[in-house]
């Protein structure tokens, strides 16, 4: 079985990215493409309830919530949802698809499946720290991240995550969430929050957690849990008992032949103000509250010359806490 990777349920930005070979086309072929495209569209734009524009001009449709995309997979066939939101009872806020997403998402440079416990791509670059698997399974992780905002050309993409990882070998299941600025996924150069399947500095806190009736996997915001969606169970059987591993760190994509973008805030300093860190980690395993230390963890950096992880700094957090200065600026390994 392969790495599996799924969207939220109940999450505001619905995206399908497909790969199609850029070539010269006839006015016949053409005229198929847009008629694939329109086909596209008609799967991924559901009938809305009600549609709303946000304040940077996005279209959101207010879906019945069991008819958004994610229940087009038959193995969500008999799922019952668990979360009601800020749309009209019954329905979903989901970001509406344009043509121009699709025609940007088939021209550009998908990103290869990865997670740092099994990395594949000679062009995806990493800065974590992992957390070694203990007797019992991880059924929570949280994490408080700086945001940036790296520069980042088209086919490239720089960011940071907490990664949940479930099974053995590559074969596994992996869920994750973090920032992202990635020009060919959203068509900006902005910080967004992402979740995975398979500026001035801000912070925003992510967790990830496991509920223990259902075997879900909710992410949320703040400390008082506000939940944005839930990874289902039914996509993620090596998860469903919990997770063997957890990390957290810098990621980037490069375009081939070109240089790797700049990581985190693009600086490698021990200094809170300008470097990207992550702190505030808490981990659950079983019904314990795991307190991190760095006996139980491992710093892996595939690209020692460019990108680094620090976390002996003379200025330390107030309260103290477990953290980690992560980034570097773009270059060669």
């Amino acid at each position: 079985m392969a790495l599996k990777r799924s969207p939220l349920l109940a999450i505001l930005c619905f995206l399908f990215i497909c790969v199609l070979n850029i070539q010269a086309r006839s006015p016949i072929e053409e005229d198929e493409e847009v008629k694939v495209l329109e086909r596209q569209l008609s799967s991924l734009n559901k009938p809305p309830i009600m549609s709303f524009k946000t304040d940077y001009g996005m279209t959101i449709d207010c879906i019945d919530i069991y008819k958004q995309p994610a229940f087009d997979n038959p193995l969500l066939k008999n799922h019952t949802i668990q979360i009601q939101i800020s749309c009209p009872d019954g329905t979903v806020p989901i970001r509406r698809t344009t043509k121009e997403d699709l025609v940007r998402w088939k021209s550009s440079v998908r990103p290869q499946d990865y997670d740092p416990f099994h990395p594949k791509d000679p062009k995806t670059h990493y800065a974590v720290v992992k957390f070694k698997k203990l007797d019992k399974p991880y059924v929570s992780a949280q994490g408080t991240f700086s945001t940036h905002l790296p520069p980042v050309d088209a086919g490239e993409m720089s960011g940071a995550r907490v990664w949940i990882y479930g099974g053995g070998g590559p074969d596994g299941n992996s869920i994750s969430a973090g920032w992202t600025v990635h020009p060919d996924l959203y068509g900006d150069s902005f910080s967004h929050l992402t979740a995975y399947w398979e500026m001035a500095v801000l912070d925003v806190l992510i967790r990830s957690v496991q509920d223990g009736q259902t075997g879900n996997w909710w992410l949320a915001t703040e400390r008082n849990f506000v939940p944005i969606g839930y990874w289902p169970r039914e996509l993620f059987p090596q998860l469903s008992g919990g997770a063997s591993n957890i990390a957290y760190g810098g990621i980037t994509k490069a375009r081939p032949n070109y240089e790797n973008p700049a990581m985190g805030s693009g600086l490698a300093d021990c200094d809170f103000y300008h470097t990207a860190y992550i702190h505030n980690i808490g981990l659950k395993a079983g019904s314990d509250q795991v307190t991190p230390n760095w006996s139980q963890a491992e710093i892996d950096v595939d690209c020692p010359n460019e990108y680094t992880v620090q976390h002996n700094c003379e200025e330390q957090l107030d309260p103290p806490n477990f953290y980690f200065l992560y980034g570097g600026a773009a270059g060669v390994c």
